[in-house]
C-alpha cells in the first residue's frame, strides 16, 4: 500500500468517525427533548398520586402551571409519549453507540487517536 492510499484511508476513517459521532449527538439530543417532554407528563401525573400531597397550595399552583404549559402544546408533548417511537430511538442510539465505538477500535489499529 503507497503512503497516498495510507493517508486516504486514514482520512477517511476520521470522516467516518466524524460522521458517527455527529450522528450519535444528534440523537442523543433528539431524546433529550422527548425525554424532557415526557418528564413533564409524568410529573404532573406523579404529584397527582395520594401520597404527593397534591391538595397543598404548592403543588396546585405548580400543577397548574404544569398543566397549562402541556394543554398549551399538545402536540409536542403528544408525539413525545409515542412509545414506539421513543423505542425505534433507542435502538437507533445504541447501534449508532456501538458504529462510534467500532470506528474508534479500527482508528486506535491504525494508530490513530
Amino acid at each position: 500500500m503507497t503512503d497516498d492510499e495510507k493517508r486516504q484511508q486514514k482520512l477517511t476513517l476520521m470522516m467516518e468517525f466524524d460522521e458517527a459521532e455527529s450522528n450519535l449527538a444528534h440523537l442523543r439530543e433528539k431524546a433529550g427533548r422527548i425525554g424532557k417532554d415526557m418528564l413533564e407528563v409524568g410529573q404532573w401525573l406523579g404529584y397527582m398520586s395520594p401520597g404527593e400531597l397534591p391538595d397543598t397550595e404548592f403543588r396546585k399552583k405548580e400543577n397548574s402551571q404544569r398543566n397549562s404549559l402541556i394543554r398549551a402544546s399538545l402536540g409536542k408533548y403528544r408525539s413525545a409519549m409515542a412509545f414506539d417511537e421513543a423505542l425505534a430511538l433507542m435502538d437507533e442510539i445504541a447501534k449508532a453507540e456501538k458504529q462510534v465505538e467500532s470506528i474508534a477500535i479500527r482508528k486506535s489499529a491504525l494508530g490513530m487517536k
